[in-house]
C-alpha cells in the first residue's frame, strides 16, 4: 500500500498540470478523477500529470512522468477503474475510484483557474 501511494507521489513530482485546449464546459471532479486513474491504468505518467494540481506535482526533475509511466506500466491494480463515491463542497471534492480488482483510492480534488484538478490520492 506504501509503494502505491509512493508512485502516485512520484507521479506528482515535476508534472505540471496542463490545461484544456478546448472551450467546452470544465470536466466535472469525478470525469477529471475517473482520466486519472485511467492515465494510472494505463501506465500514463503523463497523463495523471496533466490532471494534477499546481500543489501536488511538486518540483522534481523534469523526467519523473516518464519515469512514473516506466513504473506503473508493472501494476495491475487499477484495471477499469469507476467512480463509486463523490462529494463535491464548493471548490474542493472527494471522488472515491475503485479499480476491477477491488482496490480503491479517494481522490482529492481542488478547483484551479476554473478547472478540477487532482489534488491528493490515497489508497483506502
Amino acid at each position: 500500500m506504501a509503494v502505491a501511494t509512493a508512485l502516485i507521489g512520484i507521479g506528482a513530482a515535476g508534472c505540471g498540470g496542463g490545461g484544456s485546449d478546448t472551450d467546452s464546459e470544465p470536466a466535472s471532479p469525478e470525469d477529471v478523477a475517473l482520466a486519472y486513474w485511467n492515465a494510472y491504468a494505463d501506465g500514463d505518467g503523463a497523463g495523471m500529470c496533466d490532471k494534477m494540481s499546481a500543489d501536488f506535482f511538486g518540483s522534481a526533475g523534469s523526467d519523473s512522468c516518464a519515469q512514473t509511466a516506466a513504473v506503473l506500466a508493472e501494476r495491475d491494480d487499477m484495471d477499469s477503474p469507476e467512480v463509486t463515491d463523490s462529494q463535491v463542497d464548493g471548490e474542493t471534492a472527494k471522488v472515491t475510484v475503485t479499480g476491477s480488482q477491488g482496490v480503491t483510492y479517494v481522490t482529492d480534488m481542488v478547483q484551479e483557474d476554473g478547472e478540477w484538478r487532482v489534488d491528493n490520492a490515497q489508497q483506502k
